[in-house]
């Protein structure tokens, strides 16, 4: 311990506490990353962090990807580089791929219930007209996956 500091060690002492300290960690992270990326200027790092969402996803619960990763990702969409544009439209599909495989009901909060068509697509569909034709590739290879998480999401 360092001197001056009186810092005990974190005890959970329940299973729900663990899920609290896991999304506060999550939360933390995510909106560090957010920061960071948005102050980046070469397009590696950006690269970089849309790799770290993606992993951060993997591991988080549906609101969180709804509400704190997603958020964070759009923007990449105006990014200056195609090669940016292009992984940020393929990271925020692909955090949505394991919707299709989980075979429980997946329960949304009445705030993200028509998420999907509000938000996701308008955001999406503005790529679909994009000059470059990396970023439209990478748009229409991923078009049926997008379609079935939409449709899951309807379902909903």
């Amino acid at each position: 311990m360092l001197p001056g500091l009186d810092v005990m060690p974190l005890k959970l002492r329940q299973k729900g506490d663990a899920r609290i300290i896991e999304r506060e960690s999550i939360v933390i992270v995510v909106n560090w990353l957010g920061a960071l990326t948005s102050s980046c200027f070469l397009p590696s790092s950006k690269m970089i962090a849309l790799e770290i969402y993606a992993k951060v996803a993997s591991e988080s619960s549906m609101d969180l990807r709804l509400q704190f990763i997603l958020p964070n990702i759009i923007p990449l969409f105006k990014d200056d580089c195609p090669k940016v544009k292009a992984r940020a439209l393929e990271v925020s599909i692909l955090i949505f791929e394991d919707i299709l495989e989980d075979q429980f009901v997946t329960i949304l909060a009445p705030a993200d219930f028509k998420v999907f068509q509000n938000y996701i697509m308008q955001a999406l569909g503005k790529l679909k007209n994009d000059q470059d034709s990396h970023v439209q590739f990478v748009f229409v290879k991923h078009l049926p996956l997008l379609a079935q998480i939409g449709h899951k999401f309807i379902e909903i």
